[in-house]
């Protein structure tokens, strides 16, 4: 008769090289550095109904300029040099825009790469006067570019709207500013157009 030999129980090993290996856990992604934000107000900050803006032309007695800054072909700037270096340049262009105005005046980010300008006390010829001296800063400016990229300008457009408190505006001062930025883009990049009755009559 053949016997059967059962194998005895063998002790269990408590060292930890027995247990069951825990699979490895692959290392963090390195922190990203923050994305620059640009440091303006959005446009809601500001009154922008037509009553407030004459309500303030009229507080300074004299006159009010808008001006609507918008970047020529950015979307082609951020798809050559990426979204980081577009904020910086964004960034820049907020920091071109507060240092060549004054404390009085009141600088915002109307949304993307639009940016708006209300100029207490500033009269068309001074309006445009400023936004030719900041359209040539921004066509100077060295903005941030990638290593294999190497030109790639930027420049900007812009329309101007002016107010009295004796003559008032037809329509709304930010509507009349977006009609003859819309008529600078039509002339082609890295221009200025002064709103006018006529341009309306264009649209």
């Amino acid at each position: 008769m053949t016997e059967v030999h059962t194998p005895a129980p063998q002790p269990e090993d408590a060292s930890p090289s027995a247990e069951t290996p825990t699979p490895s856990v692959a290392p963090a992604d390195p922190p990203q550095p923050p994305v620059p934000t640009v440091a303006l107000p959005d446009w809601p900050a500001f009154p922008d109904s037509p009553e407030a803006l004459e309500r303030l032309a009229k507080r300074y007695t004299l006159t009010l300029s808008l001006v609507v800054i918008d970047i020529d072909a950015f979307g082609k700037y951020n798809e050559a040099c990426g979204q980081m270096l577009g904020n910086l340049a964004l960034s820049d262009m907020a920091s071109i825009l507060i240092k060549g105005t004054r404390e009085v005046d009141f600088v915002a980010r109307i949304g993307g790469d639009e940016f708006a300008l209300v100029l207490p006390e500033t009269n068309r010829l001074g309006a445009l006067q400023l936004t030719e001296r900041l359209r040539s800063e921004v066509a100077s400016y060295p903005f941030p570019l990638p290593e294999d990229v190497t030109s790639l300008n930027i420049t900007v457009s812009a329309g101007i709207s002016n107010f009295t408190s004796a003559a008032g505006v037809d329509g709304d001062l930010l509507a009349t500013a977006h009609i003859a930025l819309d008529h600078a883009r039509a002339q082609g990049p890295d221009t200025i157009k002064l709103w006018d009755e006529k341009l309306e009559e264009e649209q």
